[in-house]
């Protein structure tokens, strides 16, 4: 028996698991189980809006030069080095 509570796992569970919902790879059942925990976790929705964002990003950058506006990958890089809210 784990000693975490279902929430702590589904949060886990949903880190690993968000690339692939973004990008629609999830079977119906693991999707419903992230859009639930997504629904009551702040963290685990702004990481599916914060991914969805890069992908239309990526997407609308097809076609155009390989450059970005100023500070872009200094918010990318404070984004990341930030701490994880605990669940």
């Amino acid at each position: 028996m784990s000693l975490l509570g279902p929430f702590a796992r589904d949060h886990r569970w949903a880190q690993r698991h968000l690339s692939h919902y973004v990008e629609g790879d999830l079977p119906d059942t693991r999707r419903r189980r992230l859009d639930r925990h997504a629904a009551e976790c702040p963290d685990c929705a702004r990481g599916v809006r914060a991914m969805l964002a890069l992908v239309r990003g990526f997407a609308a950058l097809r076609g155009r030069p390989a450059t970005l506006p100023a500070g872009v990958l200094e918010r990318f890089r404070a984004e990341a080095d930030r701490p994880p809210h605990p669940p």
